[in-house]
C-alpha cells in the first residue's frame, strides 16, 4: 500500500519535501511519522489558502549523516 511505499522510499532519500497542513483530514493512508533524529527541517515556507482558508507550510527536510 501507499503507506509501505513511503516508509521504503525514506531509506534511499536523502532529502523530503513535504506539505504540512493545518487541517485535520480522514483518509487511509498517511507519510509516516518524520524522525527528528534522523531528519532535520532545513526550510519552512508557512503559506494560507483563502480559497481553502487553510494554513500550511512547505518543509524541506535533510537526513542527518
Amino acid at each position: 500500500g501507499g503507506a509501505q511505499i513511503f516508509a521504503e522510499a525514506m531509506r534511499v532519500a536523502d532529502r523530503l519535501i513535504g506539505t504540512h497542513i493545518d487541517k485535520v483530514c480522514r483518509g487511509d493512508t498517511f507519510f509516516p511519522e518524520i524522525d527528528g533524529g534522523a531528519w532535520t527541517a532545513v526550510s519552512n515556507e508557512p503559506l494560507h489558502s483563502p480559497k481553502a482558508d487553510v494554513d500550511y507550510a512547505i518543509v524541506t527536510y535533510d537526513k542527518v549523516e
